[in-house]
């Protein structure tokens, strides 16, 4: 932000006019071009209507105008009403097409500051050589320039004298500023209906075409974060479906599909293969890559399904199911149009808990055999928030239950986690020890340097390890979400019926709160208030304990929602 007589000013022009956000988040400057294809591919946010664009939107003299002007020795001019320049934001980079006014030179500056526009003081303009000093251009004539890279203001002197004198033509970047768009929204509104009208037409056949396998707002706005690889591959014979579960080969858990051409970039540590699927899902044919390598797939009709599968690059053999998916997406980018189909995460999380942050999803009355994390409700979190996950999820476990063989109670998983590592941390422990009748203990029966034998001193330690790792690491306790393993619907299942120590779900819930109340630590909870409830616990978890896949979704967009911190 600058200032002026220590008020704040805006330098986006504007525009006493109203129209839909249709901006295109293209990772461009805030004179990022706003096109058709913008329209097209941002149908579904017409309605919403924002400052930003209408404020970019428009032509050069709805900018507003600022007294003063830049002299030959570099200090700012008499700051009256005679002479008035107006600043335009612009990066290190771009490229400045421009024609002068027929009634006058045009006079303009690129700045590394705008500040102090007092008379006298120092321009700042910017120190690459060639824009040392105020640029100059003559009458009529078109001079293209680029903006240096310590580049942010762009200056122009329109009012000389009293004399208007603005560019009769101004492109920056990819923006045109006397575009037509800018002068009529009423013809932008009706390109939009247009636009809606014709995809809206093609919905039942892009769904049908897709088999369900992926939704609208992915085919026509396709950023997926945090993409997650599973164990497994696929044929090479044309027709075959998926292969079964095998250690060298790790498959994209989607199918992506896409309106323009693709673009699959790797930097040659895997093997990758593109495996294009007709309406069944079924493989059509295939293609392969070992080194550092960029390719057009132009083959690929618009919205086709396809697949992406990866082995190690020097050995096919080799066992690659322990990779994370993080460290595989590394390696390997998608673009669309030269746009990267992967966002770049912002925080890295740690999630911790039990079986079901591991990601067990019931199908049935018998608790599933191993995780799907994929399905789960942590993977699903990170991916709509575009966060890094780590998730250390131990099936059977707790605050004290250890779970798999050797115990992982969560006081261990934190001394053996290097939480400098992570920005957050989730803990969604208590459903096991509850139904095992851990004793709950207490705060004074904590001791730091013994193994802990209560559900509080291992919370304790728990929140010692992390907070001693990392005290700026924020840490999110998720209560345990309700279950109907013991209790039925008069008590609220088990938030109302005892354990085997008489203690209810409800009083160890309590505990957990308690306890965070002690240390500051935020508490979510999900015991009470969550998707899950009274009556539609049965449904939601069909084996007594473990969410279905849909409720593991709905899960994820209530904790989306209710894990804060950006």
């Amino acid at each position: 932000m600058a200032y002026l007589n220590g008020k704040p000013i805006f330098f986006s022009p504007q525009v006493h006019i109203t129209v839909p956000e249709v901006v295109q988040k293209t990772g461009d400057s805030e004179t990022a071009v706003m096109s058709q294809k913008a329209v097209t591919g941002l149908f579904d946010k017409v309605s919403k209507v924002a400052q930003t664009a209408t404020q970019k939107i428009g032509t050069l003299s709805e900018f507003p105008l600022y007294n003063g002007h830049i002299l030959n020795a570099g200090t700012w001019g008499n700051v009256i009403d005679a002479y008035k320049h107006i600043v335009i934001p612009v990066e290190g980079g771009q490229k400045i097409s421009m024609t002068s006014s027929n009634d006058g030179d045009l006079y303009f500056a690129c700045l590394t500051d705008y500040t102090d526009v007092v008379p006298g003081a120092a321009v700042a303009f910017s120190k690459e050589e060639g824009w040392t000093t105020k640029r100059y251009q003559g009458n009529d004539k078109t001079a293209d320039y680029i903006i240096p890279s310590d580049g942010k203001y762009l200056v122009l002197c329109v009012v000389t004298a009293g004399i208007e004198a603005y560019p009769t033509a101004l492109v920056i970047g990819d923006y045109n500023y006397f575009a037509d768009i800018g002068k009529n929204a009423q013809a932008l509104n009706m390109a939009v209906s247009k636009n809606t009208a014709n995809i809206n037409k093609n919905t039942d056949n892009i769904k049908a075409l897709m088999g369900g396998s992926i939704t609208l707002e992915e085919l026509f706005n396709p950023i997926k974060y945090s993409p997650v690889w599973e164990n497994g591959g696929y044929n090479n014979a044309a027709g075959s479906p998926l292969s079964n579960f095998n250690h060298n080969a790790r498959r994209r858990t989607e199918h992506l599909s896409f309106d323009t051409r693709v673009n699959i970039v790797s930097d040659g540590t895997y093997l990758v293969t593109l495996s294009l699927c007709d309406e069944n899902l079924n493989l059509v044919r295939y293609r392969q890559y070992t080194d550092a390598y960029s390719g057009d797939f132009l083959c690929i009709p618009p919205y086709t399904p396809f697949r992406l599968m990866v082995q190690d690059a020097t050995d096919s053999t080799k066992d690659i199911s322990a990779v994370t998916s993080e460290e595989i997406n590394k390696h390997i980018s998608v673009y669309r149009n030269g746009t990267s189909y992967f966002a770049n995460p912002k925080v890295r999380w740690c999630a911790m808990g039990d079986s079901i942050t591991q990601g067990y999803v019931s199908t049935g009355a018998t608790a599933p055999s191993s995780p799907t994390p994929a399905k789960g409700w942590a993977h699903k979190v990170a991916d709509m928030k575009n966060w890094i996950i780590t998730n250390n999820g131990v099936g059977g476990s707790g605050w004290i239950q250890g779970g798999t063989n050797p115990p992982q109670p969560a006081w261990t998983v934190a001394e053996n986690t290097d939480f400098t590592q992570f920005d957050i941390v989730t803990l969604a422990y208590g459903i096991n020890d509850w139904n095992t009748s851990v004793p709950i203990g207490s705060i004074d029966d904590y001791d730091p340097s013994a193994n802990p034998t209560t559900v509080i001193s291992s919370m304790c330690k728990t929140l010692d390890t992390i907070i001693a790792s990392n005290p700026l690491c924020k840490v999110f306790v998720i209560t345990p979400l309700n279950c109907w393993w013991k209790g039925d619907e008069s008590t609220n299942w088990g938030i109302g019926a005892e354990n085997a120590n008489g203690v209810t779900l409800e009083q160890f819930v309590q505990t957990i709160e308690t306890v965070c109340k002690y240390y500051g630590v935020e508490v979510i909870d999900m015991t009470h208030s969550s998707v899950v409830n009274r009556k539609n616990i049965q449904s939601c978890m069909l084996d007594k304990v473990h969410p279905t896949e849909a409720a593991h979704t709905a899960i994820a967009h209530e904790l989306s929602a209710k894990i804060n911190f950006e």
